[in-house]
């Protein structure tokens, strides 16, 4: 027996409008993930039928991240950061952000997980009670040892966090069952590095495009990143897409290869030093 179950409240944009009311966090457009993809039977003045509840797209659970720092010579930067969530991760945000007065410490433990004595502040956040609205962050940084100085040469990564997706989702090396996600979703960040003046890229990754098709020949996951110098600035931009509900046994393999060269594509560095 579900702990839930979600129900109807009527028609709109030509279907069936479907909420769970024992949410506390979510919104109309943001059916918890446990909801999606069911069949329920839809109670109508003339009797009834069964309906599927529906299963949120990729492009329906997005984080979109927008950071910008600026470089020094000696490898600290500062900047700005702002993310947007969709569907599935600002009901999870709302929560998580309950205490106001947590907010700057819960993301200074973020940051310093990969670069200790990060200071964050300006902390700007959607109010956590208003379910209108997508959750948005915005708010000030200041990283130490940003990057690695080395003579007159500075190294750092082109990525500031790895999602470690391989861990995560290939951590077996075969499966003899699907594996399953709780939901699909789009990861879009795009990184601008002011570089100290008179400085330009010596050396720089090239751009990648993946993607993946499931064995019956739909969208399984696909990536782009690239990188580009221009006005004083590198700016990296890096998309992330999982299609599918599930990877068969069949397509686990390849698709384990694909997170692993993810992750390594994450893990590449830039090295920047004077210009000609």
């Amino acid at each position: 027996m579900r702990d839930r179950l979600p129900f109807t409240v009527g028609e709109g944009f030509g279907d069936y409008l479907f909420l769970d009311g024992t949410t506390d966090f979510n919104t109309w457009w943001e059916l918890p993930s446990g909801d999606q993809g069911l069949e329920v039977y839809v109670c109508t003045a003339d009797g009834g039928h069964f309906a599927e509840t529906p299963f949120y797209a990729a492009g329906d659970n997005y984080i979109y991240s927008r950071t910008r720092l600026a470089l020094a010579p000696d490898g600290n930067a500062r900047g700005h950061r702002e993310l947007d969530y969709g569907a599935r991760l600002s009901p999870d945000r709302r929560a998580d952000n309950q205490q106001v007065e947590m907010q700057e410490i819960d993301l200074e433990v973020y940051w310093n997980r990969r670069y200790p004595g990060t200071d964050v502040y300006n902390v700007n956040i959607t109010d956590p009670a208003d379910t209108d609205s997508s959750v948005s962050y915005a708010y000030d940084l200041a990283i130490p040892g940003l990057a690695r100085r080395e003579g007159d040469t500075l190294i750092f990564a082109t990525h500031l966090h790895q999602d470690l997706l391989a861990q995560r989702y290939g951590s077996l090396t075969e499966r003899r069952y699907p594996l399953r996600f709780d939901y699909r979703w789009l990861a879009n960040t795009r990184t601008v590095f002011e570089l100290p003046p008179g400085m330009v890229p010596l050396s720089l990754p090239e751009a990648r495009e993946m993607s993946l098709e499931t064995s019956a020949g739909g969208p399984l996951a696909s990536m782009f990143v690239s990188y580009e110098f221009s006005d004083g600035a590198l700016i990296v931009t890096d998309e992330l897409r999982i299609d599918a509900a599930e990877v068969s046994v069949a397509d686990y393999a390849a698709f384990r290869g694909f997170l692993a060269a993810y992750e390594r594509i994450q893990a590449q560095v830039v090295l920047v030093g004077p210009g000609p």
